[in-house]
């Protein structure tokens, strides 16, 4: 096999990873067991080296939970939890994986399709992706209403998607 062809069957295959893992957080796995179910497919593949480097590698992932601090704004992604200023919101699973993707590129807007694509990597919609953008958006805005503020942490931009503006607006 060429290297070209070996990068791209590993770049396929490290995809289709992805899209399993979101697809599990998504549907409220937890962490925990996502992990362990990919321990033990290794342990199976290459044996229980394989699993103790791993283990290692995610240790602080999953025992500290997953802590995004951006400001005076704390999300636990595991937990799926945002903490602000004393307030507490539990998120459904979707929502926390919006709230991952928004905290990871604050300021930066996020395209409808990226949205979609990601929260919904295998689905075949039969609406347009700002359309779906907008129920789910507004879903975590919802959530996010029960934080003084929380409501206008996320921006429209239109006929592109969404950016994280995170406390900026409710601190001015």
């Amino acid at each position: 096999m060429d290297k070209k062809k070996r990068a791209i069957d590993i770049k396929d295959s490290i995809s289709a990873i992805k899209i399993g893992i979101y697809s599990l957080i998504r549907l409220g796995v937890p962490l925990e067991d996502i992990v362990e179910k990919i321990n033990e497919t290794i342990e199976e593949i290459v044996g229980t080296e394989g699993v103790t480097l791993l283990s290692e590698d995610l240790s602080g992932l999953v025992s500290d939970g997953h802590i995004t601090k951006l400001g005076d704004i704390h999300y636990d992604g595991f937990r799926r939890v945002v903490r602000y200023k004393g307030h507490r919101v539990d998120l459904s699973p979707t929502s926390a994986f919006l709230m991952s993707m928004f905290m990871s590129k604050p300021g930066v807007p996020i395209p409808h399709q990226e949205i979609v694509d990601k929260v919904y990597p295998e689905a075949k919609l039969t609406v347009k992706p700002a359309t779906k953008c907008r129920t789910i958006i507004s879903r975590l805005r919802n959530y996010l209403s029960g934080i003084p503020g929380g409501e206008a942490w996320i921006e429209t931009v239109r006929g592109t998607g969404y950016v994280f503006v995170g406390g900026e607006k409710t601190d001015s």
